[in-house]
């Protein structure tokens, strides 16, 4: 091979190397925490607290009321809660409003098909409903559950880590959610939590929640 042949050939592999790790990663926001965020990074579902460096390299530098920063391959890309980057198609989106009510967002939805009156709460890790409602539903979790402990104001109960089918709110459906049974009436209201949210992304306005599952 001749000397300007191989030059070529390495500006050739150099320069295919830089638009490899130029090429931006596909980060979508999906809520922002009291410290941490929710995003989906190149696919992959996070949990992310300010600093923290996950196993993948991602970092947030930054958190704000309305977006974060991130840093990625020693680059910072800005989002804003609701939105993405990396993507130059538009894709599906099923949306669902809910109006704040006495200072909570009540949503009516479903847990295998059966109607339930949710209680939006991103500070439940899972969907969590009390025993009582889980038998109305017809979820035999002491069968099909875990068995644990919940923390409630009357102390520690008994309580079991369940997988639900199907839990829909509006035209937004998920399949395969993890949820808890409080052994006992607590929670009152059937709190729909992260392991829902976490999926899907929500921008709150004050007084608007906004649900949206893109596809």
């Amino acid at each position: 091979m001749s000397l300007i042949l191989k030059l070529l050939f390495v500006c050739m592999f150099a320069f295919g190397q830089t638009t490899l790790l130029a090429k931006a990663p596909k980060i979508e926001l999906n809520a922002i925490l009291n410290n941490a965020v929710v995003a989906k990074i190149n696919g992959q579902q996070l949990m992310l607290k300010l600093q923290q460096r996950s196993p993948q390299g991602y970092q947030v530098v930054e958190i704000q009321s309305d977006y974060a920063v991130f840093l990625i391959q020693g680059q910072r890309h800005k989002v804003k809660v609701g939105a993405s980057i990396g993507s130059s198609t538009s894709a599906p989106i099923n949306r669902v409003q809910i109006n704040k009510n006495s200072g909570m967002y009540y949503v009516d939805g479903y847990i295998n098909e059966l109607g339930v009156r949710f209680l939006v709460d991103t500070g439940a890790t899972l969907v969590a409903m009390n025993s009582q409602v889980a038998e109305q539903l017809g979820i035999d979790y002491r069968a099909s559950g875990t068995q644990g402990v919940a923390n409630t104001a009357s102390g520690q109960v008994a309580a079991w880590r369940v997988q639900l089918n199907v839990v829909s709110v509006g035209n937004i459906r998920l399949s395969q959610v993890q949820a808890m049974v409080i052994e006992g009436a607590y929670p009152t209201s059937v709190l729909l939590g992260m392991s829902f949210l976490g999926q899907i992304k929500m921008q709150d306005s004050g007084n608007l929640l906004t649900l949206e599952q893109t596809f």
